[in-house]
């Protein structure tokens, strides 16, 4: 099979969009990563079909995607170009400006459900007690450098939540998930409700086994990053808050059929009660 070379950013989330268009066309990829901090992309990558090379590479995430292929650009052209040559690709700039995902090289299809291989023993303790809670709710935790940059919610506004949460819906349990590095944001979450069910598996899954937890959830809420993003993929109800400065990518990226069905709400961060409240109007829960 005929080889792409792309130039992508190193979010997980941003892939997922890369790769939402490109899963669709029939070819093998080399990626090349940009090195931006702590490289996270390969857990990912290697869970998708058809990448045949990753690598990390010395640009960063704004050299390529402030100088990425034009959204534009003829599908052959691309082809015939990438054949020869790595070719930055990014979706960023173009949906956060507000513009739809299908509209990107709309000559190229857009799978809102692409395949992920999960390919995990569910027989493992962790599973096994998530699948037998009866609402399970998973949050994706963040770390502190994050919530201070997005103006997001502090361990006291999410333990707030939590407890006005499990105060509508009795039997209602909380899964935390992330990174390595958001293990001390979602320790600091927890001791703040101890009187309530949750289980902190922030930092020790794999991805395909965080996946995996999370479809066993009743629904998801964090914001725009690579699990949530991934969530939808999956087809998991998903409450996504965004900052002020993204709040025209809430609507660019996502399956019209998740709004439809109401399964996909984007808020800015609001007040614990309020967040309740718009829960509360979805059948996620019932």
């Amino acid at each position: 099979m005929t080889t792409l070379k792309i130039r992508v950013p190193a979010g997980i989330g941003d892939f997922s969009w890369i790769w939402s268009k490109l899963s669709t066309l029939n070819y093998d990829y080399e990626v090349y990563v940009s090195k931006d901090g702590i490289n996270r992309a390969d857990t990912f990558l290697k869970l998708l079909p058809r990448i045949v090379k990753v690598e990390y590479c010395s640009q960063n995430f704004h050299e390529i995607s402030d100088h990425c292929i034009p959204w534009n650009t003829d599908v052959n052209k691309f082809i015939e170009k990438a054949q020869k040559e790595i070719v930055n690709f990014s979706l960023n700039r173009w949906l956060e400006q507000g513009n739809r995902i299908e509209k990107f090289m709309d000559q190229i299809q857009t799978d809102f459900n692409y395949k992920i291989n999960l390919d995990i023993d569910e027989s493992k303790i962790p599973f096994k007690t998530v699948k037998e809670l009866t609402k399970p709710v998973a949050i994706y935790m963040s770390n502190y450098n994050c919530v201070n940059n997005w103006l997001g919610w502090t361990p006291k506004s999410w333990s707030k939540f939590m407890k006005l949460l499990a105060e509508k819906y009795k039997d209602v349990s909380f899964i935390l998930v992330g990174a390595q590095y958001d293990r001390q944001f979602s320790d600091d979450v927890k001791k703040l409700v101890l009187d309530l069910k949750v289980y902190n598996f922030t930092g020790i899954l794999y991805l395909n086994e965080t996946l995996q937890m999370i479809k066993y959830c009743k629904c998801l809420i964090g914001f725009p990053s690579g699990i949530p993003i991934l969530a939808t993929v999956l087809n998991i109800p998903t409450l996504m808050f965004y900052p002020e400065h993204l709040q025209r990518l809430a609507l660019s990226w996502i399956n019209p059929k998740l709004i439809c069905e109401n399964k996909y709400i984007p808020k800015l961060f609001k007040e614990p009660d309020e967040i309740v409240k718009i829960i509360g109007g979805t059948t996620w829960l019932q």
